[in-house]
């Protein structure tokens, strides 16, 4: 069956933050929508493939005035209306509208506490939310320059140099 989806309409303000200490953080996406406050977590890579997907929609559907300018999250609520794990994201772009639509999904949770949410947000919203989420993933530890790896506070004993150099 199905999971019903619920329309949460324009977005006024949406924000990608991460919580706790490097190599122990947990992302997430704040939206503040007219059908309400959102909590998503998401996992590093999925923030990251939200913003390099919304990268390319940007660049590839042009430069566009647009009127509307992003506001902080309101304070006014503290608690969610909605929080839960995404398990799937969908991104879109309305060429009518000029606006970009996100649908954030939890699909492996039993039948009943299923979320689907659906909004969309302007030109100017998911070009400031893009460049703060790649922000948010590029401020972690600092990655190994021979094999990649987060380098976290203790030493690195990098598996490419077969333990002959630690970093």
């Amino acid at each position: 069956m199905p999971t019903p989806r619920r329309e949460f309409g324009s977005v006024h303000a949406i924000k990608a933050a991460a919580v706790g200490r490097p190599g122990e953080r947990r992302f997430n996406v704040r939206i503040d929508a007219e059908g309400g406050r959102v909590l998503a977590w998401v996992e590093k890579q999925e923030l990251l493939q939200l913003a390099m997907g919304l990268q390319e929609l940007l660049s590839a559907n042009g430069a566009k005035p647009d009127a509307s300018v992003p506001g902080p999250l309101a304070e006014r609520r503290t608690v969610p209306d909605v929080e839960f794990q995404v398990s799937r994201l969908v991104l879109g772009y309305d060429r009518r509208g000029d606006r970009f639509i996100l649908e954030l999904s939890d699909e492996e949770s039993t039948a009943e506490d299923r979320v689907s949410i659906r909004m969309s947000g302007s030109r100017t919203q998911m070009t400031a939310f893009m460049e703060e989420a790649l922000g948010v993933c590029a401020a972690g530890r600092p990655l190994c320059p021979l094999c990649t790896a987060p380098i976290g506070p203790g030493k690195h004993i990098c598996p490419k140099t077969n333990g002959h150099i630690v970093l």
